[in-house]
């Protein structure tokens, strides 16, 4: 579904889309409707789905594997000072994605010469 509000003369879209919950998405750059189709694993049902879904599932890796990592190996010191604590939150991101990155430049195969 596609709404789409005037807000101060602009017009801003909105899309819903329905995927196991509804997600709502504002989009700045697009909000085309359903063109093509993405097959569901339940019931192998084809289903439309928006463009700014796909767009967001092409560029969301990143995001969701430093959150994953965040759960797992998150820095569990407890501090008195409220500064400390601030610092390990700040150093958990900064540690994760400098492994991340290590893993991707590491792993990739060296061309043979």
């Amino acid at each position: 579904m596609k709404f789409v509000a005037n807000v101060n003369g602009v017009d801003v879209p909105s899309v819903i889309w329905k995927d196991n919950r509804c997600v709502i998405f504002l989009p700045t750059f697009t909000a085309k409707l359903p063109k093509e189709s993405k097959a569901l694993l339940s019931d192998q049902q084809e289903v439309g789905c928006p463009e700014v879904v796909t767009i967001y599932n092409k560029r969301m890796g990143g995001v969701d594997l430093l959150d994953s990592h965040l759960g797992r190996y998150r820095i569990r010191l407890k501090a008195k000072k409220w500064y400390l604590m601030l610092f390990y939150h700040l150093l958990d991101p900064g540690v994760i994605n400098s492994w991340i990155l290590y893993k991707e430049v590491s792993f990739k195969k060296i061309p043979k010469l």
